[in-house]
């Protein structure tokens, strides 16, 4: 009987060290964005997520047709596989 553990396979790969892009430059700007947004007043924070809201209906209103389409297919699968069975 062969008890002798095998040692772990190590790759390429795996011993490859990865190398991520610099992204110091946006991290800057995001906390840049961030203080202007904090200066700005209540009634300034609210036109802008207005704005936001208005720039995204268009993608929102695809999204819940694309949804209830996704959902009335599935209702027509299970009533056609309901019907088979039978």
């Amino acid at each position: 009987m062969n008890c002798r553990r095998k040692s772990p396979n190590y790759t390429k790969r795996a011993m490859i060290k990865t190398i991520y892009p610099d992204v110091t430059d946006i991290l800057a700007r995001k906390k840049e964005g961030r203080r202007e947004i904090s200066r700005r007043s209540l009634g300034e924070k609210i036109a802008m997520v207005e704005a936001m809201r208005e720039r995204l209906a268009p993608l929102k209103r695809i999204r819940e047709e694309r949804r209830a389409n996704q959902k009335s297919a599935a209702v027509n699968l299970s009533k056609k596989a309901a019907l088979n069975s039978s």
